[in-house]
């Protein structure tokens, strides 16, 4: 289904109006929804724009905002169920959309394995052998491709001011980042992370707005302690042995903590990401477990 000639603010709505004309007219045996087309029997949800716009501290005042908020809109009302990606997003449903709870499931992003158990076949001090990492330094990784809403702007500022610690941050992602600070290093956009991951000695995410934080279960995967912002949704998931948790906006509390990080503190199990259902393989069985509960 083509979205048709429209302005990208509107095209969107015009794209689902036309999904929910097939889907009327094209019965499946199990239809899903990947956002804000209509009409689908399941309707993942991996954010929502009144969330993200109250997280930022605005209100809607543009067409774009007016547009998708209508879309979130009609496409939560043609579904017969919500799979929303964390707590947080569920609350925001309820709070924001008005969505009954009973039309609500939480269901996290699946995680695929395979990079993850060919990175775990060596330990920590192999990858930071392999990858050049010195080994008297405490490695933070940030990984994004949303800088601005998953606080690289304050970790620059921050690791800028600390350069002669023994803290490092190292600068993943897209568009490539490269400061010209010594206890500063980009990488780029890396097509396997989990390496990197793996080698560094924790996962910093200071986000904004997040409704889940895939990268967060992709460092549990490889057994390194993350730190994340409250406003991250699979903040919810966390365990005292994973790592912490901080307040978004309190710098001070992020730099206390740290100054006072110890990767001895942390300890994750080699099976953290299957217990906790995120496989991919447990992700399709939670699919069909919900298209029969509301279908």
């Amino acid at each position: 289904l083509k979205p048709g000639l429209h302005l990208k603010p509107f095209r969107q709505w015009f794209f689902g109006q036309k999904v929910l004309r097939w889907l009327k007219q094209n019965p499946c045996d199990f239809s899903l929804s990947l956002g804000r087309t209509p009409g689908a029997d399941l309707t993942l949800c991996p954010g929502n724009h009144l969330g993200y716009l109250a997280a930022h501290g605005k209100k809607p005042s543009s067409i774009s905002d007016f547009m998708q908020i209508k879309a979130d809109k009609f496409a939560f009302k043609h579904t017969k169920g919500i799979l929303a990606a964390s707590p947080q997003i569920k609350q925001e449903l309820e709070l924001h959309y008005q969505v009954p709870s009973a039309k609500i499931r939480v269901l996290a992003p699946p995680i695929s394995t395979k990079e993850l158990q060919k990175t775990n076949t060596h330990a920590k001090s192999y990858w930071r052998s392999k990858l050049g990492l010195d080994p008297e330094l405490l490695y933070f990784i940030f990984i994004s491709t949303g800088h601005a809403n998953k606080g690289l702007p304050y970790l620059l500022e921050w690791f800028g001011q600390s350069h002669k610690t023994k803290q490092h941050l190292l600068v993943a992602g897209h568009p490539p980042v490269y400061p010209k600070v010594p206890n500063i290093t980009g990488l780029g956009y890396l097509s396997e992370p989990a390496p990197w991951i793996k080698a560094a000695d924790f996962l910093i995410h200071p986000s904004t707005y997040d409704a889940f934080g895939q990268v967060v279960a992709e460092a549990l995967g490889t057994q390194t302690p993350v730190i994340v912002s409250s406003n991250t949704g699979a903040s919810a998931y966390l365990k005292p042995t994973d790592g912490l948790t901080l307040p978004l906006n309190q710098p001070n509390s992020w730099k206390q903590a740290i100054q006072k990080l110890d990767p001895k503190n942390f300890s994750i199990t080699d099976s953290r990401i299957q217990d906790e259902g995120w496989i991919l393989e447990q992700h399709y069985a939670s699919l069909w477990k919900f298209h029969k509960e509301f279908t």
